[in-house]
């Protein structure tokens, strides 16, 4: 339960701050992120839900942000059944398509850069969370 609130909140914060603060696409690194971590169908919903009210933020066509990152999740989806998406590979690659993909519909400058950044910046918190989440099960929390 506890993880799923941590979920509601961070994709609420990534909204905000991109919407308000920066035009660094933290959403589709929290989208990925999520949906490689937890692999909930969950995910898909937020994410919706998130390119909606960041096409209202910023004033973009109503629904083309929700239409790329249900696309992204959904093409993960699809690998997921072949690949093994938790691993470090997979993710920064994903989050350099993911990452450029919506940066090329979105952002108007610097789409490579922007996305390159994510993805280093997706698989250091990958690293991360995936140390804490092996010493989790190493402790038996």
């Amino acid at each position: 339960m506890l993880k799923y609130f941590i979920l509601i909140v961070s994709c609420l914060l990534s909204v905000i701050v991109e919407g308000s603060i920066t035009t660094f696409p933290l959403s589709i690194l929290v989208i990925i992120l999520s949906y490689i971590i937890l692999r909930s169908n969950l995910v898909f919903v937020l994410a919706f839900l998130m390119g909606l009210l960041l096409d209202v933020m910023t004033f973009r066509r109503f629904g083309i942000t929700s239409m790329i990152f249900l696309g992204l999740l959904f093409l993960i989806f699809l690998y997921q059944r072949k690949f093994e998406i938790a691993s470090l590979p997979f993710v920064f690659f994903s989050l350099l398509i993911g990452g450029y993909t919506y940066a090329k519909f979105v952002i108007p400058d610097n789409q490579f850069l922007q996305s390159l950044l994510i993805a280093i910046l997706g698989s250091l918190i990958y690293l991360c969370l995936s140390a804490i989440h092996k010493k989790e099960k190493t402790v038996g929390l």
